[in-house]
Formats: C-alpha cells, sequence, structure tokens
C-alpha cells in the first residue's frame, strides 16, 4: 500500500521518509534457556512430551520479543537495503539471500533474530538513522525471533570457536493474507575444516 501510494503520488524529484531500510539476521541464545528443559520437571511431574509441543509450536510461526543484547552471541549480518524511493512490489521478495554467522562465544544458538534498520538521508542534507537492533534500547517493534528447535530436533546447536553458521534466507509475501510473510531458511553449523555438524531448515511464518 506504502509502495502504491508512492507512485501515485510522489513528485519527480520527490522522497520518502524513511528513504533506505536494512534487514539484518543475527544469533542469539534464548531469552528463556530453559524454555523446553523446564517441562522435565513441572513441580516434580515429568512432562518432557510437552517439549515436543512447544518445539513444534515455535517453528511454526516466529515470536515477536524483546531480545536482550547479552544474549546475542553472533555478528549482524545484511540480509537486504531497500532503496524506498525506487524499489518494487516484487524487490521486497528475498529469495535466497545467503548470509553467514561468526559466533562470539560458545553457546547454544536458539534462535535467529531478525531486526530493522531506517535511514532518512537526502543529498547534502543533514541525516538521521533508526535502529531495531538488539544492541539499542528497546522499540514496540522488538525483534523478529526465528527458533532453530523442532518437534524432530529439541536440541539447538552449539557454537564453537571458529565455527559458522551458513544458509540461505527466503522471505515472501503469503499468499492467503498478503500481510503475512512466509519465511523459509536453510542453515548448517559447519567446523574449522569446513565440515557441516549440524544442519536443519525453518519453515515459519510472521503474522502482522
Amino acid at each position: 500500500s506504502v509502495i502504491f501510494v508512492r507512485d501515485a503520488c510522489m513528485k519527480p524529484g520527490g522522497t520518502m521518509w524513511p528513504n533506505v531500510a536494512k534487514l539484518y539476521l543475527e544469533g542469539a541464545t534464548a531469552t528463556n534457556p530453559e524454555y523446553l528443559s523446564y517441562w522435565d520437571s513441572v513441580y516434580g511431574i515429568n512432562m518432557s512430551g510437552l517439549a515436543t509441543r512447544v518445539a513444534k509450536e515455535l517453528s511454526q510461526e516466529a515470536i515477536v520479543e524483546v531480545v536482550p543484547a547479552e544474549c546475542v552471541i553472533t555478528n549482524r549480518a545484511l540480509l537486504q537495503e531497500w532503496n524506498l524511493n525506487t524499489c518494487s512490489k516484487e524487490d521486497l521478495q528475498l529469495r535466497e539471500i545467503p548470509f553467514c554467522l561468526k559466533p562470539s562465544s560458545n553457546k547454544k544458538l536458539d534462535q535467529l533474530v531478525l531486526s530493522f534498520d531506517i535511514d532518512f538521508s537526502q543529498g547534502n542534507a543533514m541525516s538521521a538513522s533508526f535502529s531495531t537492533s538488539s544492541a539499542c534500547k528497546p522499540t514496540h517493534w522488538k525483534q523478529t525471533c526465528l527458533y532453530l528447535v523442532t518437534q524432530d530436533e529439541l536440541e539447538p546447536p552449539t557454537m564453537k570457536e571458529g565455527f559458522v553458521l551458513e544458509g540461505l534466507f527466503s522471505m515472501t509475501t503469503n499468499i492467503k493474507n498478503p500481510r503475512d510473510m512466509d519465511v523459509h531458511v536453510s542453515w548448517k553449523v559447519v567446523d574449522l575444516q569446513g565440515v557441516a555438524q549440524r544442519s536443519g531448515i525453518i519453515n515459519t511464518k510472521i503474522k502482522a
């Protein structure tokens, strides 16, 4: 809808504010490290079977939450940058964008975290930027989390020094509801010798 209004109303030489948007991905530990192990003993009762249900729900829909900066354990990788004055609807469809995340500590990597930056920059005018990164003050947009666990694999990968998490990221408009986004991520943890130690696929949805 914004692109439609831009094309219909913006005069030649005009600009959108903001006029630049950037999408980023980084890796983090869970804000609640016991989100699955909690079910092993609930007031002394073994309810571990529910961990599978929790993992299934986490894998089906992205979670919007504030991810504390101390939970982030990798670099922040740029997935895509858009010029909002010229981008098309098709430019918003991301298909198999490669990424590489390098850990800063030896910890479990529970989730991939999406965030965005926007810029107000035009010619020689004074510029300004705004970020929803975990490293910045939280906003109402928070961050969007894609969990790596599934109902078939309850243990998230552990990152070690020298390891990297490589993958391909896709995000496209949902056919039934154009306000929702379908996300597909194929990933693998590669060791110092270039051997894949773990791999997996995320198929989830970001709901409006």
